[in-house]
């Protein structure tokens, strides 16, 4: 693996300016659904560390109208109106505008907290994380799943050795697509080519290099685009002696389950079960890890949320700070590269349709 890819612990981390007034003014750029599903909950329920909070979007109707469930709260048509008076910032945007909104609000030293995918290329979010690394701000990104229980649990497992040399991983998650979009920019032209891979596969990538500490090589990448966003992608990975195997949907519900196969265990469990994973020993005796009873284990609001703001007044370290997401982004740019298209035999079979010409 390259030196850029690599996983920076927080010793080798940079330091960074901190903000050590309290309360903060922190701007939401973008008041789509993730905005309002999740960060302004969060902000929300931390209003005492809040002495504003500024809901940017080009559509004003609507960011006043989820700006009205805030306490000291108020709108603006773009991030650009209010950059001389914010500490920090959240970017919930569609990706192919984090790194235009990001950088300009990086080198001026406000934090940022970066939706995923932290870009829509490599390069991007090199260029944002050098500006950070210029300016000294926080640039963190939300991958939540970094905050499991479980899936925190399953990374000490295996860097413990606790199932020997991690020999196979499979991964599965899909479900119909039904997110409240209130854009629906995944499926509009200016998305370009790029779907389920880059949306689910930002988390289930990121998670396998992070649980791996290193970024796997890509042996096949398959899915069912004919140009446009794809809905089901099938990867196949390698990383040393581990033999990876992802499935993604949008168009159908999937097991969504991972298992892990060492040579001297197993680890299994469901994706979005962050209470609770198995392992079953060489064996054959299986056991039932409960790691969490809490819920605001999983609440993005108070973990990921909760974290920025700490880490931007210097009461903790970043929990998904961007240089450790690189690695997964490198391979899903990887994966598109070399893309190719399922198999499809039905259509094969299908009549072909001549068209009258006018």
């Amino acid at each position: 693996m390259t030196a850029p890819s690599a996983l920076l612990s927080p010793a080798e981390a940079i330091p960074r300016r901190e903000t050590p007034t309290s309360p903060l003014r922190v701007a939401v750029v973008g008041c789509g659904a993730i905005a309002e599903k999740f960060h302004l909950p969060a902000l929300a329920r931390r209003a005492k560390r809040l002495k504003q909070v500024v809901l940017v979007d080009p559509d004003l109707s609507r960011a006043g109208t989820l700006a009205a469930a805030l306490t000291r709260a108020r709108v603006a048509a773009s991030y650009e109106q209010v950059s001389d008076d914010i500490d920090a910032a959240i970017i919930a945007t569609p990706p192919w505008l984090h790194s235009e909104i990001a950088m300009p609000l990086l080198a001026r030293g406000i934090h940022v907290l970066c939706e995923k995918p932290l870009a829509e290329s490599v390069a991007d979010a090199r260029a944002m994380i050098e500006q950070a690394e210029r300016s000294g701000a926080y640039l963190c990104v939300n991958h939540n799943r970094r905050a499991f229980p479980a899936l925190r649990r399953v990374k000490e497992l295996l860097g413990s050795g606790a199932v020997g040399e991690c020999m196979s991983v499979e991964y599965t998650e899909g479900a119909r697509f039904s997110w409240p979009s209130a854009s629906g920019w995944r499926f509009a032209p200016a998305n370009g080519e790029r779907g389920v891979l880059l949306d689910l596969g930002a988390h289930a990538l990121d998670t396998i290099c992070w649980w791996l500490g290193e970024k796997p090589a890509v042996v096949t990448c398959s899915t069912d685009s004919f140009g446009g966003p794809e809905g089901v992608a099938s990867l196949v990975l390698k990383c040393g002696a581990c033999t990876i195997k992802v499935r993604l949907s949008w168009l159908s519900k999937l097991s969504n389950t991972y298992r892990i196969v060492g040579t001297r265990g197993v680890i299994e469990g469901a994706i979005f079960d962050w209470r609770r994973l198995t392992t079953t020993c060489i064996r054959g005796r299986r056991r039932q890890l409960k790691v969490s009873s809490d819920r605001s284990d999983y609440v993005i609001g108070n973990l990921i949320i909760d974290n920025f703001l700490d880490a931007i007044t210097g009461r903790a370290t970043p929990l998904v700070p961007a240089p450790t997401v690189l690695p997964s982004l490198e391979l899903i740019e990887d994966c598109y590269r070399c893309a190719s298209r399922i198999p499809m035999p039905w259509l094969e079979m299908l009549p072909s349709v001549e068209v009258p010409a006018c």
